[in-house]
């Protein structure tokens, strides 16, 4: 008995200890991947050729704090909706509206001084890397299933 008491503390801190370490990486996984997306995809469409991209990506590597408050901020924010299914035809969960949205009812409050456009990009690519459960869960794709899309015999 004297032994289960000394190793169920040793054994609960190591328990709490990886589950944290769990987490951290977890975190962290996500951190480096939203750099990645804003790194190919956000930088990319900012700049026009080699020397504006270097440019920009200079800049996105010197604000990494910022470019986090302002993803965990946009992560934040679409917490508050609820779980949509993957395709709302009237496009009320479309992720570009939603980032509109949550750029124009923070922009009082955000840190990011950059254009509107880049902005809602950033807090794309927050909901698609740095919270992808929450980004899958209270987005989707605005699709009209009664659309004539073409190209199909009548």
């Amino acid at each position: 008995m004297r032994t289960w008491l000394v190793k169920a503390p040793v054994i609960i801190t190591v328990l709490l200890l990886a589950i944290a370490g769990g987490r951290w990486l977890n975190d962290n996984q996500h951190q480096v991947a939203y750099y990645a997306y804003l790194d190919r995809y956000v930088v990319g469409s900012w700049s026009h050729g080699p020397e504006e991209k270097q440019q920009a990506r200079e800049w996105l590597d010197s604000h990494h704090d910022l470019f986090l408050v302002e993803g965990r901020a946009a992560c934040k924010w679409l917490e508050q909706f609820p779980e949509v299914p993957e395709i709302v035809p009237d496009g009320s969960a479309d992720s570009s509206a939603l980032a509109s949205r949550f750029v124009e009812e923070t922009a009082d409050s955000s840190q990011m001084n950059i254009p509107k456009r880049h902005r809602v990009m950033v807090d794309r690519a927050a909901w698609a890397e740095l919270c992808p459960g929450t980004g899958d869960s209270r987005t989707s794709l605005a699709f009209d299933p009664d659309a004539d899309l073409g190209g199909g015999p009548d």
